[in-house]
């Protein structure tokens, strides 16, 4: 789970080896910043939540995944597999 697109890209490189893994991702606008917070229209916000409820449906379909247990998004995914 990132929000940086180089990862994703270099997950693609790492996962296109002889037996390749299916890899899953949004393509979305990724940054670390909260723009939900700093919208003016109520749609952006609206696609904002939208994204995030198909991201977390996604992580919880994935036979695996690769993230770190110090992100909360990451820890609401690893809490919500169990």
């Amino acid at each position: 789970s990132t929000e940086d697109p180089l990862v994703v890209l270099e997950a693609l490189k790492l996962c296109a080896a002889k037996d390749p893994w299916k890899v899953i991702y949004t393509k979305a606008d990724r940054n670390n910043k909260d723009s939900w917070m700093h919208v003016e229209k109520r749609g952006a916000a609206r696609r904002e939540v939208m994204l995030a409820m198909m991201n977390l449906e996604l992580a919880l379909e994935a036979d695996a995944w690769v993230c770190t247990l110090t992100s909360n998004w990451c820890r609401l995914i690893d809490e919500l597999r169990m």
